[in-house]
């Protein structure tokens, strides 16, 4: 066995290995996807045809092997397969074994992929198999085949059924949606099926919440490997759907990250988005054609639904920027329309159909591009800054108060002590939502604490008459009533407070002040914080009778206060020897010289 945790794979699957030598004097047959498979010696019923093949070395002994998935299925033009294993052939020896890619085996045209997932050199065998139906199930799973020893690293059931999820529909027109691996919860809205809801008896014409209603999550429909860093070692991404009353009403869209620590897989990221939200992004596709070799075309959606793409090329040929919108189609492909290129009219569309973090081209010009495929692939790690051409660019990223008014016609922030107006862009697809749950009245102003880049004015639509242009990348804070712009957050690291009882804390260089109803106000010195991504932990003591140690851990998650519906972009949790206090949190602002 393996020296890695692992499960073995003989006690979890119904097939034993087996092995069989080729027949005498002949070199082993090259068989291709869709040719009828036959081994000497492999108790397999026929006929058995290949489903996908793949070769790399999974036995460690440094010689290529080939790894062929086949199904048991009638015709090789029939999609499903009654029943499906893998055959790896040994480059050393030429030598067969079977073994099950887990316990339910029947599907619809499946598909592997070999490579590094544990980070020993070694390639593993990811094996996905579609189950068909509406919704979309595919059956994932991964082994290792080290020193000819089947081991599973991601069981079947596990990987196929992807994070845990409950969902909860409240007041608002909205959905609580907790995911149980990290205790997370995320908020979405019915959005633009307001009216369906209303109309089942879900929801009255205010909002409010009539009959309690459970969403669904389903299991993952897409399980991509991904290898960000470059180091030759895979990460997995995978995707599932929200949905609520039905199963096309498709809420959000949920996207993790799994990643293989010490012995054993780790739940590294996970975000739910609105379907909108998640598409908008990053996208790099790198053309190889005669004409231009090497191209890299950068595009951005962004989540105003505007959109742009830029063409930057290897020689001294300058960039080429286009700009124009995109939106989402019914069947699910998204368009892309560009209207403007360099500041001169243009007129070109591409038709791109999603595929987890993939954007696959079905209708493009095929002239500009080349006749091969075009697909663009999500830049994760992008920021803002990215979401321009550099021909373009940003001011470094910088924090923004004051009072912001959202409508159909206008996106538009008055900063605290001037009555100067910027035009605003939402770069996290929250602002929208969080306005809506404060107004009262249309186009009310409400006071928001936001952290953007400053970019050059829209080229068209109502911002253009806008002498600055900010694109919001993080909601720090959001309120309808308040201390607003008179509250003076200067030198202040973090401010977090809570009810329940009503407590709160204030984070500086000069000290760290806790508030109690109960215990008044203890002072405990400074102690700089552990840092981690979206994760500020401070620990601190005092030598005093009333209060010994206090612990503070902020992350970085939308929060809001149950008494005044505040909005802030952190969490807060408190502790206070041994006493837990649980509240909201907001970054404060660098001190003045």
């Amino acid at each position: 066995m393996s020296p890695r945790t692992g499960v073995p794979i003989i006690a979890l699957i119904l097939l034993a290995l087996s092995a069989a030598g080729l027949r005498a004097g002949g070199a082993p047959p090259d068989y291709q996807q869709k040719d009828e498979f036959r081994a000497p010696g492999l108790a397999l019923p026929a006929p058995i045809f290949v489903l996908d093949r793949k070769s790399a070395d999974v036995t460690g002994d440094g010689v290529a092997d080939v790894v062929f998935l086949v199904g048991a299925k009638e015709q090789a033009e029939h999609a499903y397969s009654r029943e499906t294993w893998l055959v790896i052939r040994d480059g050393e020896t030429e030598q067969y074994a079977t073994v099950r890619p887990g316990r339910l085996t029947g599907g619809y045209d499946g598909e592997i992929f070999l490579g590094d997932f544990t980070g020993d050199g070694l390639a593993e065998i990811l094996t996905g198999l579609p189950s068909g139906g509406t919704g979309g199930m595919v059956m994932y799973s991964i082994l290792s085949y080290r020193d000819h020893e089947p081991t599973v690293l991601f069981d079947q059931e596990r990987l196929t059924r992807g994070p845990q999820f409950s969902v909860r529909f409240r007041d608002g027109f909205a959905a609580s949606v907790f995911n149980r691996e990290q205790a997370r919860t995320f908020d979405l809205s019915v959005g633009a099926a307001k009216s369906r809801y209303v109309e089942a008896g879900i929801y009255g014409e205010d909002g409010k919440l009539l009959k309690k209603t459970a969403g669904i999550v389903n299991s993952y429909s897409l399980v991509q490997p991904r290898d960000p860093d470059g180091d030759g070692v895979y990460e997995l991404v995978g995707f599932q759907r929200i949905w609520g009353i039905y199963h096309a009403d498709t809420l959000g869209i949920a996207r993790s990250v799994w990643r293989w620590a010490d012995t054993e897989w780790k739940l590294a990221d996970l975000r739910v988005t609105t379907p909108e939200a998640f598409f908008a992004g990053v996208y790099e596709a790198r053309l190889r054609s005669p004409s231009l070799p090497d191209q890299l075309i950068t595009l951005a959606l962004r989540p105003d639904e505007t959109a742009q793409m830029a063409n930057d090329c290897p020689d001294e040929r300058p960039a080429i920027a286009k700009s124009g919108t995109w939106r989402r189609n019914d069947d699910g492909t998204i368009t892309v329309s560009l209207d403007e290129q360099d500041g001169r009219p243009e007129s070109e569309s591409l038709t791109l159909r999603p595929r987890g973090d993939l954007l696959i081209a079905t209708s493009y010009d095929r002239s500009a591009y080349g006749s091969e495929a075009l697909t663009f692939e999500r830049d994760v790690e992008a920021s803002a800054v990215a979401l321009l051409p550099s021909s373009r660019p940003l001011d470094s990223l910088q924090t923004f108060r004051g009072h912001l008014v959202l409508g159909p016609e206008a996106r538009v922030l008055t900063a605290c002590g001037s009555e100067e107006k910027i035009w605003l862009s939402d770069e996290t697809g929250e602002l929208w939502e969080i306005y809506q749950t404060l107004v009262v009245e249309p186009y009310e102003p409400i006071f928001v604490d936001v952290q953007g880049c400053l970019a050059p004015p829209p080229a068209r639509g109502p911002g253009r008459d806008y002498a600055r242009h900010l694109l919001v990348t993080r909601v720090n804070r959001a309120a309808r009533e308040g201390r607003g712009c008179d509250e003076d957050l200067r030198g202040i690291e973090f401010e977090a407070r809570g009810v329940e009882p009503f407590w709160n804390i204030t984070i500086s260089d000069r000290g760290i002040s806790f508030f109690d109803v109960s215990l008044s106000q203890i002072a405990f010195p400074h102690v700089p914080p552990a840092v981690a991504p979206g994760r500020w932990i401070y620990y601190t003591t005092l030598d005093d009778p009333v209060a010994q140690w206090l612990l503070i851990v902020i992350e970085e998650r939308r929060c809001v206060d149950s008494m005044s519906g505040e909005h802030f972009g952190f969490t807060a949790e408190v502790i206070l020897d041994g006493e837990r206090y649980l509240g909201c949190a907001a970054q404060g602002l660098p001190p003045t010289d």
